[in-house]
């Protein structure tokens, strides 16, 4: 199958669909009307190495999201690639999604593993950090989390938007006179 454009609104349905978790009812609220497109390629034929631009695309499904950071996409990447069934879930999760994007029916829902992984997904995109059982916890990144995008605009991001370096060795201004 060849790249496919796909809704936001089209998207949570296949989650929906797929049983990908309970965050489908908030993001269908939430994403009802949208109509932004986003590209999906077509489908990995290796489960065993999928490609970056695979993941990417996975992320994109999964946080609803078309303006991913690149290079924090490629931390997790990376990291998810070394995960104990990182590959095939990333490609199986993928592969079924597209699918049923496509407007193919998916052989089965995803499976156990599958679900779980995009929920790790993203939580590791909304959070920055990276959990799993069998391996160190990690930040990915920090500024370039999800949690931040809500108030993006409105305050800075903790550590990062409000203090240059050294900023910490000066009293802070008092509004109080």
């Amino acid at each position: 199958m060849p790249e496919i454009r796909l809704t936001r609104r089209k998207l949570v349905q296949m989650l929906a669909l797929l049983g990908a978790g309970g965050a489908t009812w908030r993001y269908w609220q939430h994403f009802a009307q949208d109509e932004t497109v986003i590209k999906a390629p077509a489908a990995p034929a290796d489960a065993e190495h999928p490609s970056l631009q695979i993941f990417a695309a996975l992320c994109a499904m999964v946080t609803l999201r078309d303006d991913l950071d690149h290079e924090t996409t490629k931390k997790m990447y990376d990291v998810f690639m070394d995960e104990p069934w990182g590959p095939q879930h990333i490609a199986g999760a993928y592969q079924k999604m597209y699918h049923a994007l496509g407007g193919k029916k998916p052989a089965t829902k995803l499976s156990d593993g599958e679900s779980w992984f995009v929920s790790h997904l993203l939580t590791t995109w909304y959070l920055g950090i990276y959990y799993h059982e069998k391996r160190p916890t990690q930040r990915i990144t920090y500024e370039h989390a999800l949690m931040f995008n809500i108030i993006r605009e409105l305050a800075p991001i903790p550590f990062i938007d409000s203090t240059g370096f050294g900023h910490w060795a000066h009293a802070p201004e008092s509004a109080h006179g």
